[in-house]
């Protein structure tokens, strides 16, 4: 897919269920246009690479990575976000049928330096 200008952007990114809350859309605000540099940034690895999203919450970059390649998104979050979703999300975009479900990994990169597997997870193991 060909760059998007902020206003299609906003547009798309919008149309997401979680982005309806005011603090979604206050951040979207703030970070739209460093989103959109750093998605320029990414390289093109083609069809199907790995790519790990580290700090995903609150999806918007994930949303626009799915939008724009064609990569095996993997992402993680704080251990915190476990409390609130149970280690997947799900992003939908009604108008555009958009409803892909992640389960993400969750560490704390700087105390941790590889994430744990979900059996690793629930056991406790560090």
């Amino acid at each position: 897919m060909s760059k998007m200008t902020p206003a299609e952007a906003r547009e798309f990114l919008t149309g997401f269920d979680h982005c309806s809350y005011a603090e979604a859309v206050d951040y979207l605000n703030v970070a739209l246009d460093r989103m959109l540099i750093t998605l320029d940034m990414i390289p093109e690895l083609g069809e199907g690479a790995r790519v790990l999203e580290l700090g995903a919450t609150p999806y918007f970059m994930t949303a626009l990575m799915m939008e724009r390649f064609p990569y095996q998104l993997e992402l993680a979050n704080e251990p915190d976000r476990l409390k609130l979703d149970g280690g997947r999300v799900r992003l939908i975009n009604r108008k555009l049928g958009i409803d892909r479900s992640f389960d993400y990994k969750a560490f704390n990169i700087e105390t941790r330096w590889r994430p744990r597997s979900a059996d690793q997870q629930e056991a406790g193991h560090r």
